[in-house]
């Protein structure tokens, strides 16, 4: 059968599709060297999944090693996207596409099945920027600087060929080396995710307010004003979303904590300047002013490429020419994604991106909120920079003012009093709504793909939303996203509001474009009496969403323990599993939700329940840096021997990941050293493997094995002199390495 991506593809894009087969669990791919004989047979090049190493709404990722036939990489990620229709046979084209022309040396190939799309890729065991500043708490200004340089030089390659990139963030800034304490060295990123990148120009129908990620969003992509932006060059829009980028480099934290307080920067003409916490980690007045000159509320007067290359703070590092914004290294932009693993350790691998329309805030962005108003280093310094108002208080200050001029009332002017519709609901200005409404305005009319109800509703007022239900609005109208009033109301809204829809016969069991309900909502929210009066009016505590996710699995997520407490004590199956086989328990292992994990604990839930990668939850926090997760999980008698899928031990994954304190509490307790994963790799050989000195240094200590050997004959001798590693070559040959 066809694949639905394999139509009219350009010829560069399909110079890149590997030739596929599958032989049992491995994934076989043939190729016609240039530099065999004519009649020599295809070599045959086969690839083994090793396991998950991130995923999101319609994607997953794996790692996968080269088992024979390999000529250049032993290890790749694979990127596995389920094809839904139309909508997500573009844009992984458009993916494709910009990864072709950006990241060709990074992309290893494709392939596709009739249902989904494979993108193989180079894997930085390294991970992404993100995870590596949490874990150092900052880096200091001149790895900022060398890191800034090559992001500018990658931005400036996109720019020249007429693409934005629309979502930089240190999620999707991927570290293929760094400086390490006991070597020279220095820093090399590479900028991936080309999910969401765009050519400047097309599509104009597209808005603003449906790209990037919230915290690192530019204001002109909230609507802030009565006039919906609409626009087709995202550039200065890179440019804000670097400045947040390095603002994080430096203090690991972000600027602005919620889109409202990014808003009310912008509405107060970028002042305050949030210089404190840059002060506190003593950032230079050219770096503080470089991250000013990005962060102009108004695109015109921001900074572009051009001139950010030019500014005095980073200009001596780029090469001596004219800083026009044309010269590109092609190196510092990567053909793969970042995710976070369970607590924003990188996996180097990509999750799909949540927009402001459709998601929730996720985890990572709740982490860097509560890491902004927490500095590591020092006591917390004034907090006058932070912002902790809500979107919808900041967006409705806006709307305070009133119409200049009258109503229009011919019909050239219907879009205008549609667009006053919008803002009277948007506002609860009820008087105004019904002036509307009985001008003949239709209480069904959308803006920019919300009715006046969903506007209503999105900013909890409960007269304007009772009279355009009065008025004959659709109560089950979906928006953009698939949401309907009621939908909207659980996760947004105040309680009165959710009870006149009810009271009304609005569907309890709609469902938005990702499967989602009313219930699944208000249990991802901080709305707790949503959630029991939707418990109290039958809605299907059962129900899920297109991934088999359920309301108990999203409150496990949610910042709202009450919410999970809830839903057990309604009698939600604490065993349901989502498509990926995961029970609340996995999920809130893999997200080092402490006291939801107890809870889940307490409550009888199933301590050695595996995903279908086979994982526990105990192999899964040994890759958290949440230490009292793995301590509980022990003190409950979860198996410590237990072995994923491909064989591997929660010890195993401690060395894998290092984490040190894990790996130590595994080994205190027991956990054979010497077990082997199907490959026959200890976990002296993965952590050898990862070049981590200090896990080789734990595990050595402990009795482990210096010439084990895998199945493929290497030990982990062989690994350290492969890496150059001198100092991990000296330590296994004083403890009796053998070559």
């Amino acid at each position: 059968m066809q694949s639905l991506i394999d139509e009219n593809l350009s010829e560069i894009i399909r110079d890149y599709k590997l030739t596929t087969q599958s032989e049992g669990n491995l994934t076989v791919h043939l190729h016609n060297d240039p530099d065999t004989p004519p009649l020599a047979p295809q070599r045959r090049e086969r690839w083994k999944k090793v396991r998950t190493i991130g995923q999101g709404g319609h994607s997953k990722v794996v790692l996968e090693t080269c088992v024979d036939g390999g000529r250049r990489f032993t290890e790749r990620a694979v990127k596995k996207i389920r094809l839904q229709g139309g909508d997500t046979k573009r844009r992984y084209e458009s993916e494709l596409g910009a990864i072709v022309k950006f990241s060709h040396d990074r992309l290893l190939g494709w392939f596709a099945s009739p249902t989904k799309l494979y993108m193989a890729m180079e894997y930085f065991p390294a991970g992404d920027l993100y995870s590596y500043v949490r874990k150092h708490q900052g880096l200091p200004e001149e790895d900022c600087r060398q890191i800034t340089c090559q992001l500018l030089s990658a931005i400036a390659a996109m720019h020249t060929e007429g693409f934005a990139h629309r979502d930089i963030k240190p999620q999707n800034i991927l570290i293929y080396s760094h400086p390490h304490p006991d070597t020279q060295g220095s820093w090399w990123v590479k900028l991936g995710d080309f999910g969401i990148s765009k050519r400047i120009g097309v599509d104009p129908n597209i808005t603003t307010s449906s790209v990037g990620t919230m915290l690192y969003m530019a204001p002109e992509l909230f609507h802030v004003n009565s006039s919906e932006i609409l626009t087709s060059d995202y550039r200065e829009a890179d440019l804000w979303s670097l400045g947040i980028t390095i603002f994080f480099i430096l203090t690991n934290a972000v600027p602005f904590q919620t889109p409202a307080s990014t808003i009310k920067f912008a509405q107060n003409s970028g002042e305050p300047f949030p210089r404190a916490l840059l002060e506190h980690y003593g950032v230079t007045e050219e770096g503080q002013a470089f991250i000013r000159e990005t962060l102009r509320p108004e695109p015109g007067t921001r900074s572009n490429v051009a001139m950010a290359m030019d500014h005095a703070w980073i200009q001596a590092l780029f090469p001596s020419a004219p800083a026009s914004g044309t010269q590109s290294r092609p190196s510092t932009i990567s053909s793969r994604r970042s995710s976070m693993d369970d607590d924003g350790v990188t996996q180097g691998a990509t999750t799909e991106i949540s927009t402001l329309s459709s998601q929730p805030v996720s985890q990572g962005q709740y982490d860097e909120r509560h890491c902004a108003s927490n500095p590591p280093r020092q006591q917390t310094p004034s907090q006058g920079s932070f912002e902790a108002a809500t979107v919808n208080e900041a967006t409705a200050d806006v709307y305070t003012g009133t119409h200049n001029r009258p109503f229009a009332e011919n019909k050239s002017e219907t879009l205008l009093n549609i667009k006053r519709l919008h803002d009277a609901a948007r506002r609860g200005r009820v008087n105004d709504v019904k002036m509307l409404l009985d001008q003949g305005v239709s209480p069904a009319a959308f803006y920019y793909g919300e009715s006046p109800l969903h506007t209503s509703i999105m900013f909890g007022n409960v007269e304007s939303t009772r009279l355009l239900l009065e008025k004959g609005a659709n109560i089950e109208a979906k928006n953009k996203n698939g949401k309907t009033a009621l939908i909207m109301a659980a996760w947004s809204s105040n309680h009165e509001i959710l009870e006149l829809l009810l009271e009304k016969g609005a569907n309890i069991e709609a469902k938005d474009k990702t499967g989602e309900t009313a219930l699944m909502m208000a249990a991802w929210s901080s709305k707790h009496e949503n959630l029991e009066l939707l418990l109290e009016k039958g809605a299907n505590i059962e129900a899920k969403d297109k991934i088999g996710e359920t309301a108990l699995m999203m409150a496990t997520r949610s910042s709202k323990h009450e919410n999970l407490k809830l839903l057990l004590e309604k009698g939600a199956d604490i065993e349901a599993k989502d498509e990926d086989g995961r029970t609340a328990l996995l999920i809130a292992a893999r997200f080092s939700k402490h006291e939801k994990l107890k809870l889940l604990l307490e409550k009888g839930a199933n301590i050695e329940a595996k995903d279908e990668d086979g994982q526990t939850a105990l192999i899964m926090v040994t890759r958290s840096s949440k230490h009292e997760n793995l301590k509980l999980l022990l003190e409950k008698g979860a198996d410590i021997e237990a072995k994923d899928k491909t064989g591997k031990t929660a010890l195993m994954m401690a060395a894998w990941s290092s984490k040190h304190e894990n790996l130590k509490l595994l080994l205190e307790k027991g956990a054979d050293i010497e077990a082997k994963d199907e490959d026959g790799s200890t976990a002296l050989l993965i952590a050898a493997t990862n070049e981590d000195s200090l896990a080789v240094d734990l595990l050595l200590e402990k009795g482990a094995n210096v010439n084990a050997r895998s199945e493929f004959g290497t030990t982990s001798l062989t690994w350290a002199q492969r890496s150059k590693n001198n100092l991990m070559v000296d330590v296994l040959l004083r403890h009796g390495a053998m070559n």
